[in-house]
C-alpha cells in the first residue's frame, strides 16, 4: 500500500516563499546595472536547482508498506526498512525524525 506524506501548510509557504524569494533575487540580479551577465545567470541557474530541489520533495514524498519492508521516499532520501527491524514506533514533533512534510 502506498501513503503520500502528509504536507503541512507552514511548510509549504516557507518552502515554497524560498522559490518566490529566490525567483526576485534572480530577477533583481538580472536587470541590475550592478551585475554582470555571469552573476545573472548563475543567480538564475541556483533558483532553478533549488525550485527543482523543493518541487522534488514536495511531490516526490510517500511511504509504501510491502510484503517484507517499509520503503521510504523523500526526494533524494530512499530507505528500506525491513519490518524485523522495527522494534517500536512513537509520535513525535520532531522535524529531525523522518523525512516528512509534516510534523504530524
Amino acid at each position: 500500500m502506498k501513503f503520500t506524506s502528509k504536507r503541512d501548510v507552514w511548510l509549504g509557504l516557507i518552502l515554497f516563499g524560498s522559490i518566490g524569494y529566490g525567483t526576485f533575487l534572480s530577477y533583481s540580479a538580472f536587470i541590475s546595472e550592478k551585475s554582470g551577465i555571469g552573476e545573472s545567470i548563475f543567480a538564475i541557474l541556483l533558483n532553478l536547482v533549488l525550485i527543482l530541489f523543493i518541487c522534488w520533495l514536495w511531490f516526490s514524498t510517500y511511504y509504501v508498506l510491502d510484503d517484507k519492508e517499509l520503503v521510504i521516499r523523500c526526494g533524494p532520501i530512499n530507505k528500506r526498512i525491513p519490518y524485523r527491524e522495527i522494534t517500536s514506533a512513537h509520535k513525535t514533533w520532531n522535524p529531525l525524525s523522518s523525512p516528512a512534510l509534516s510534523l504530524k
